[in-house]
């Protein structure tokens, strides 16, 4: 479709001509706008929240003009609901896209569950409601998914995505460190972006994407590391059937790994800085935090790779 009325000249970026993956969700241009947009539908007021999750949830709750009530969960990731309500509103997370299992038993109890997805775009768990961050399995400049039963009546505008594409070129003919920077640059505009709808450039670029090839390698990665490293691993993560990881959570009590891992050039994420603002200093959030290794499992690697990170692994710890 020819979107502005325009005809000859230039050739533009040849994008995807398929389908996005949540077909019937709202897509807006951050993660933190599909849940303020949750948070507006169903005029939530106070929500509780997992002390172990990312403080972009926190500050979009405090946009909203919500109370936060925090709550722990246990060393294998597991939320506890003891003082939660069944029918409070609250937050639970599917943590590195592994939980689907536990979350399908909370939807069954508890009618207000709203599922942070951000590390489980290909989970079709949703509670009340869910929301999710595609930029956290694709390369896309933006872009965030809610999951509701109802629409908001807010007009919102569509969002341009093209100043911030930089990183995802740059990538691609000068690899992850060049472009670092500019991935930075970039996350802190998305940062401070008012809601709006995901714009023309990232909603192709999802529709582009080869989703089962994606799905299928990033679980085949998953289980062969798994096989090589559950013996070690202070977690039980062994996939279920709805399962689709982000990355394979090695849990050691080792807080000098994940630097030399990032000295050999396997870049671990931490999974959240700034949570001692929030978590007493005994809480497992913290724990979590200081010694899981979100290793890459994804659909950039086969077998091979996966190896070739294995036997740098192995020789660290």
């Amino acid at each position: 479709m020819n979107t502005y009325n325009e005809y000859g000249g230039f050739f533009q970026l040849e994008l995807g001509r398929g389908t996005t993956y949540h077909s019937e969700a709202i897509y807006l241009n951050s993660a933190r706008n599909a849940l303020k947009y949750i948070i507006r539908l169903y005029k939530i007021r106070k929500i509780a929240v997992p002390y172990f999750t990312c403080p972009v949830v926190w500050q979009a709750l405090k946009d909203e003009n919500c109370d936060i009530v925090f709550y722990d969960c246990d060393l294998n990731m597991n939320p506890n609901l003891a003082k939660i309500g069944r029918d409070d509103f609250f937050i639970v997370n599917d943590y590195f896209g592994v939980m689907s299992e536990k979350i399908d038993e909370i939807i069954s109890y508890y009618p207000n569950v709203i599922i942070d997805n951000a590390q489980a775009f290909f989970s079709y768990n949703c509670g009340l409601a869910a929301f999710y961050s595609p930029r956290k399995f694709f390369g896309l400049p933006d872009g965030g998914v809610a999951v509701t039963s109802d629409r908001l009546n807010e007009s919102l505008d569509v969002d341009v995505s093209y100043l911030r594409c930089l990183h995802l070129l740059k990538r691609h003919d000068m690899g992850a460190s060049a472009s670092y920077t500019d991935f930075c640059d970039a996350d802190k505009i998305i940062d401070s972006l008012p809601m709006r709808y995901m714009s023309r450039m990232t909603k192709n670029l999802m529709s582009g994407i080869d989703y089962d090839f994606i799905k299928n390698q990033r679980i085949k990665n998953y289980n062969y590391m798994h096989k090589k490293l559950s013996d070690v691993n202070l977690l039980n993560v062994t996939l279920s059937v709805n399962d689709t990881p982000m990355a394979y959570p090695l849990l050691i009590e080792n807080k000098n790994i994940k630097n030399r891992l990032i000295q050999n050039k396997i870049y671990v994420a931490t999974y959240w800085p700034n949570l001692e603002d929030v978590s007493p200093a005994d809480s497992n959030a913290l724990y979590l935090r200081d010694y899981i290794l979100p290793l890459p499992i994804d659909q950039r690697y086969d077998i091979k790779d996966i190896d070739a990170m294995l036997k740098i692994i192995e020789s660290i710890i």
